[in-house]
């Protein structure tokens, strides 16, 4: 049988070691900023987590966060909510083009961060998280939800137990229907997702392979798939595919 815990509560426990920083001493006390898919998460439920903030632009969000997480102290702002004095971490679920900003912006005011994928929109962007957290010694988490599936973490458990004996090829997909759905808000105008190109974001493919061979990416070569949809015509990357397949070497 996998060695994964069935109890729920006894898995977000065992995860506490990657979750929270190491040197903490009693709960964590962390902020919340994004109300769309920030609500997602279980940071209340966690026995080293208290969630002492949340922070959105949009009132409808911010009152979401606010019931879900049970928190009383709403910020419109996310310069404000940096400021709150009950606070350890910072939690960023923004648009992607915010992550790495956000992030930045959060260890500067002497927080940990953790963000949703992807980390960054470029690699001078990546630098600038490496920097920072190298200046303030603080911890900075990518929140890659492919490397905590049961199955992934069963798989790297077996391969650190050499039950896969030599890895010399590897694979995973990820698909993602519903996209055109979300490429527009609720105004009808475009988000950052219209358009946004399959390997600026190949952490939910990545992210299940990496912990089991426990290896680096070095060179990929891909090959994209588009059919002249309006969407891959007319958004800001200038993307024309729809799908990726990439081949990586480690």
């Amino acid at each position: 049988m996998p060695a994964y815990p069935a109890n729920r509560r006894q898995f977000l426990t065992d995860a506490s070691s990657v979750l929270v920083p190491a040197a903490a001493a009693g709960k964590v006390r962390i902020g919340i900023v994004g109300g769309g898919f920030g609500v997602s998460f279980q940071w209340h439920l966690h026995p080293n987590c208290e969630v002492t903030a949340v922070c959105d632009i949009r009132p409808e969000r911010l009152e979401t966060l606010a019931k879900t997480y049970r928190c009383p102290n709403h910020y419109r702002t996310f310069r404000e909510m940096l400021k709150h004095p009950e606070l350890d971490a910072v939690g960023v679920f923004t648009p992607a083009p915010l992550h790495a900003w956000m992030a930045v912006e959060a260890m500067k005011a002497g927080k940990h961060a953790i963000s949703a994928v992807p980390a960054a929109m470029s690699e001078e962007e990546l630098q600038w998280i490496l920097e920072t957290v190298s200046k303030s010694g603080l911890r900075y988490m990518m929140a890659e939800t492919s490397f905590y599936r049961p199955e992934i973490v069963t798989c790297a458990e077996w391969s650190r137990q050499g039950r896969f004996g030599t890895v010399f090829y590897s694979e995973a997909e990820y698909h993602h229907e519903g996209l055109l759905g979300l490429f527009f808000d609720d105004r009808g105008l475009p988000t950052w997702r219209h358009g946004f190109p399959p390997m600026h974001h190949p952490t939910h493919c990545l992210g299940a392979v990496i912990p089991v061979i426990r290896e680096r990416m070095t060179e990929v070569q891909a090959i994209g798939w588009g059919d002249g949809h309006e969407v891959l015509r007319t958004n800001q990357y200038r993307n024309p595919f729809w799908n990726t397949t990439a081949f990586f070497k480690t």
